[in-house]
């Protein structure tokens, strides 16, 4: 595995400068072009669901350093099906809108075409679900009980967590629903995210696109807790990297000096609340490192010892080939557990007190939440 590892950790810092190229336009030397190992950054690409941005990258290479050309027409034409699968999303995401709108209910779209906005080139940007976030009304039983009845007729088998339920598929695409943006498994940490997520709500939103999307502020919270809970669950995707890099450098493009350091005390105070310095600090090297984020443009100072664990993680959790038979098998509900409990104590440096909390809150989950709305139980309700 060590040479295999040497190789996809290569390609990685590759993926994100290529990435970087993309979204700025400018060769630099975190980007070691003559190294570039193709058919290994392609497989990245598409694992990390980087296809199309990575394209843009491409593009302002100089011809003889291009990949070969088998490669680059499969690069096309899957970037192709991006960009009309960005049209699909777009009128689905309009269809959602009115949809609750009708009913008297306001939303905003969260990640995907909710960050895609920020983009210089939206359309290459990959979009797998639609995640909408309601905003207007109080997060209730009556609000859940209704959104579940909207969802399905038939809800008792329905994909619902805590924070969301799966709406429906939309013209190929899946639908969820939010009355919350995210969670904690730390029950108290858990209350402070709510309050802080709605604090940042109701400072406004941005038009975009025909619809909705989340102000600065509270991107630049929520898609670091976006990132926190994937490492906790299936693993970082490296376009969340991406996406994260873009929310950075529309922070910086839009605050002056004063204001930008009045938001960023604000958000180093919020993480320090949620007791997420050491993850963000981690984050921090990964994208100072790997992406040329500049200094004045992170939020802690690079942790290099847990950026190095962290950007391990990354890299084996999205990549089947470095995966045990355990991790990437169809297992029971024990096993399940089991190994998510395993892979909690394994990322106990990054939150102990999520750590601590995990099984506590998924037997909590499972036994009151889910009984509570007339939900069964199943391996897809699992946090």
């Amino acid at each position: 595995m060590g040479k295999d590892f040497h190789r996809i950790e290569s390609a990685g810092r590759q993926l994100l400068a290529l990435s970087r190229l993309s979204i700025e336009g400018v060769i630099d030397s975190k980007l070691q072009v003559d190294e570039i190992d193709w058919p290994i950054v392609f497989y990245l690409a598409k694992n990390h669901s980087l296809i199309g941005i990575v394209l843009g990258g491409i593009e302002h290479l100089p011809k003889e350093k291009l990949p070969d050309k088998e490669l680059l027409l499969q690069w096309l034409g899957q970037t192709e099906y991006i960009k009309s699968q960005n049209i699909v999303i777009t009128k689905v995401i309009k269809k959602i809108v009115a949809i609750f709108e009708n009913e008297g209910i306001q939303g905003v779209v969260l990640k995907g075409q909710g960050l895609a906005c920020l983009y210089p080139r939206s359309e290459l940007r990959a979009n797998g679900d639609i995640d909408y976030l309601l905003i207007n009304v109080e997060t209730s039983t009556w609000l859940i009980k209704k959104v579940l009845k909207m969802a399905s007729s038939d809800s008792k088998y329905l994909h619902a967590t805590y924070h969301h339920c799966d709406f429906g598929n939309f013209s190929g695409v899946e639908v969820e629903v939010h009355w919350r943006a995210s969670w904690m498994f730390n029950p108290l940490t858990n209350k402070r995210l709510q309050r802080i997520m709605k604090g940042l709500l109701e400072q406004g939103n941005v038009e975009c696109g025909g619809w909705k999307m989340p102000s600065l502020a509270f991107q630049r919270i929520y898609n670091l807790v976006h990132i926190y809970r994937h490492l906790f669950s299936t693993g970082i995707s490296m376009k969340q990297l991406v996406d994260y890099y873009i929310v950075l450098r529309a922070s910086a493009n839009v605050c002056n000096n004063d204001v930008d350091d009045l938001q960023k005390k604000a958000l180093i105070r919020q993480l320090k609340e949620l007791h997420m310095e050491r993850f963000v600090s981690a984050l921090m090297w990964i994208m100072y490192e790997y992406m040329g984020v500049p200094k004045d443009w992170l939020i802690f100072e690079p942790d290099a010892k847990r950026g190095c664990c962290l950007w391990s993680e990354i890299l084996k959790s999205r990549d089947d080939s470095l995966k045990s038979k355990n991790e990437t098998g169809n297992i029971h509900f024990f096993g399940n557990v089991y190994f998510k409990m395993k892979k909690s104590i394994r990322l106990f440096r990054f939150g102990p007190g999520e750590v601590f909390f995990s099984l506590i809150w998924r037997i909590w989950h499972a036994l009151y939440w889910m009984p509570k709305y007339k939900l069964i139980y199943t391996m897809s309700n699992s946090l």
